[in-house]
């Protein structure tokens, strides 16, 4: 037969998967496409991954040749890969049962039909290979009492020779005067029961003419039919009316297959063909889905460890308030008490971390004004000149924290003046929204040593050997990456978790001190778990092989092994002004007390860092941190030489911020110099 002309159409013929349950064809997810045009497609499910598939021209006749690349398969969002297609009569693992009912009465005989039946039946014998199993059904006047089917014979084989010769036989000496049709329908879908679900079986009718001596009914044979699976039933009706036998035709319809009208024993040979062609010119076509994403994770470093520290911290006091543009109401994020009561439980050790002590520096600055009546203090209001930032709008603020120190901390309103101005003296960049923010301020000053001075504590804190854990996922995803989802876990607790689509980073960094060391000190071990989704909907859930391995050094523990405790005293110079790296006067206070230091602990290791803002050019800011650091390292190196030898020294610009770029006195701490000395102790 000549192959239909191979088009692909602008919509392609696709069927859902239908599987044979009791007579129905029911629909699943599953589709097949096919590229000839108007070609008709159907298809069984043979396992999980092959599918039996014939396809069918306009005419009905069977289109071969095809290869791989005219089918396609999806379900739902899922395309199939497919694997091979193969036709049906080259298989050497997939054998087919077919049930042939031969009507072999006596009419056949005088309508001079025997011929051209046993021709055409030997063709399509022909196709059958030695796998396939084939029942041939005759008719039978043979009675017995202990037959269950008397009116017929069968011969269960796969050698057509024999086959032949059993029709043969059947259609000479075993020509019956009765008509058995149904007799014979329903022995075949008895055989047809008994095979296995799951294979593919196929019923071939040939009737000469009305079932008059049955002992079934039609409707027994219907209804036996109904619970059979895989099953497809061809009729020839050569009855001798014009029309189709109303039985044959719903029969073979609601069995998924079809009936030709033999008219004369010359379309014999034309009905056997076409259907040898259904039943044994199919496809079987392998397939796969796209493998759902899969990989690895790794998670580094192999062990955290984390380890109580004691801290010395020795905090710049920023005397800068801010206020929202246009008001004079301070910000709620300031700690301020309600009445003089709150005020004296006060505690200025109890503070412990930069910001803390910034957001009590009114009641920091109000208890040394307590402790030190001969200390005097001036505020000046400032404002942006941005809209309603005026001059009236500075005093308001001068007078608000003024109010502060009088009502709630006591303070003589002679001990307090006040001043007003446009900008700061030392204004930040007023081009920027967020140098606006900080020239909203007032201004704290001072003449008394103490009221601005740094803020110390001691407390216990803990620090890591490492910065950051690193998540490296090898992910590989045939259909592409829809999104994904990766979250580092403490034992079973979910620390944070990142959302992401299309392509996965290389690396995935989460930043340890973000965490809190307290927390991370709690969990034996740390965890990634991803889940990824790739274009088609599959999805995936992966985790790293080894975990983190937490280890926690308690300083108490250490002291009781007789180690020495890790101690960190930390101190934060002055506050540099904006876009300066000048050292005043109480930032050479400091240095002369770190050198001091150093030369007390000749052990120690010694850190100089150099922060920035992140207003401006980050290159621009590098510079200048790299400035301030070393502004700072040869203040010490000209009061010590043996300073250097201790001492490392970087500038880190605006990357990894002691404190919130997001708020003014976040970016107000970042213009600093961190300086740390670390050593060990043997006892509190």
């Amino acid at each position: 037969m000549k192959q239909s002309k191979r088009i692909i159409l602008s919509s392609l013929v696709a069927l859902a998967l239908v599987f044979f349950a009791g007579s129905g064809w029911t629909q699943e997810a599953l589709q097949v496409s096919v590229l000839p045009k108007g070609a008709d497609l159907e298809f069984r499910t043979l396992d999980a991954n092959r599918l039996l598939v014939s396809v069918l021209d306009a005419q009905g006749y069977a289109i071969l040749g095809l290869t791989k690349n005219d089918f396609q398969i999806k379900e739902g969002p899922k395309n199939g890969v497919i694997l091979s297609v193969a036709p049906l009569v080259d298989s050497e693992d997939l054998g087919l049962n077919i049930v042939l009912v031969v009507d072999n009465s006596s009419s056949m005989k005088h309508r001079k039909a025997v011929g051209p039946l046993l021709a055409a039946v030997k063709e399509f014998l022909a196709t059958v290979r030695p796998i396939d199993n084939v029942s041939l059904i005759l008719f039978s006047d043979s009675k017995g009492e202990d037959k269950k089917w008397p009116t017929t014979r069968v011969l269960h084989s796969s050698d057509t020779e024999a086959l032949n010769r059993f029709l043969q036989a059947g259609m000479t000496k075993g020509i019956t005067d009765g008509t058995y049709l149904y007799d014979a329908m329903m022995k075949g879908v008895s055989i047809i029961a008994d095979l296995p679900k799951e294979d593919q079986k196929f019923m071939v009718v040939f009737s000469d003419g009305e079932d008059l001596n049955s002992s079934y009914k039609k409707k027994e044979v219907a209804l036996a039919a109904e619970k059979l699976t895989n099953f497809s039933a061809y009729s020839i009706d050569y009855m001798d009316k014009p029309v189709l036998d109303d039985f044959l035709r719903s029969f073979s319809e609601k069995n998924h297959g079809v009936i030709r009208k033999a008219k004369q024993s010359t379309d014999f040979m034309l009905a056997f063909n076409d259907y040898s062609k259904r039943i044994f010119h199919r496809y079987i076509v392998a397939y796969r889905f796209h493998q759902p994403p899969f990989g690895t994770l790794a998670i580094t470093p192999a062990t955290l460890t984390i380890e109580e520290v004691m801290t010395i911290d020795s905090s710049p006091l920023l005397n800068h308030i801010y206020f929202p543009a246009g008001s004079s109401n301070m910000l709620a994020r300031y700690t301020l008490f309600a009445n003089p009561g709150e005020a004296g439980t006060f505690v200025e050790t109890d503070l412990k971390t930069t910001i803390e002590k910034y957001h009590h520096v009114l009641n920091v600055i109000g208890k040394r004004l307590t402790d030190n009546p001969d200390a005097n203090i001036t505020l000046v209001g400032c404002n942006s000149g941005v809209g309603n930032e005026k001059i009236a709008l500075s005093q308001k603020r001068a007078d608000r924290v003024k109010r502060y120190f009088i009502t709630i901390w006591g303070i003589d309103p002679a001990r307090i003046a006040t001043q007003s101005r446009g900008l700061p003296d030392a204004a930040s960049t007023n081009t920027d929204p967020r140098g606006q923010v900080e020239n909203q301020r007032v201004e704290i000053l001072s003449d008394h040593p103490v009221i601005l001075d740094t803020i110390k504590s001691t407390y216990f804190d803990a620090i890591s050997d490492s910065d950051e854990i690193f998540i490296t996922p090898s992910i590989q995803a045939e259909a592409g990456i829809e999104k994904w989802s990766i979250s580092l876990l403490g034992d079973d607790m979910v620390l944070k978790k990142i959302d992401g689509q299309g392509a996965i980073p290389a690396k995935i960094a989460f930043d340890t001190a973000s965490f809190g060391m307290a927390t991370l000190a709690q969990f034996k071990s740390l965890r990634a778990v991803m889940a990824v989704e790739d274009n088609e909907q599959n999805s995936s859930m992966l985790e790293s092989a080894t975990p983190v391995t937490v280890v926690f050094h308690k300083s108490q523990e250490r002291l009781s092994r007789k180690q020495g405790y890790k101690v960190i005293e930390r101190y934060a110079l002055i506050l540099f002004e904006f876009n300066k790296s000048d050292i005043t006067g109480r930032n050479q206070i400091i240095v002369d007390h770190i050198v001091k230091r150093i030369q007390e602990l000749p052990d120690a290791l010694v850190k100089v860092i150099g922060h920035t803002d992140i207003i401006g050019k980050e290159d621009y800011n590098m510079k200048l941190s790299v400035r301030r650091a070393d502004a700072i390292f040869n203040k010490m190196a000209a009061a010590d030489p043996s300073v250097p030898k201790k001492t490392t020294v970087t500038g880190a610009g605006p990357h990894s911020p002691p404190y919130d770029n997001h708020i003014p006195e976040g970016r107000a701490f970042n213009r600093t110099v961190i300086v740390t000395i670390q050593y060990e102790k043997s006892k509190y």
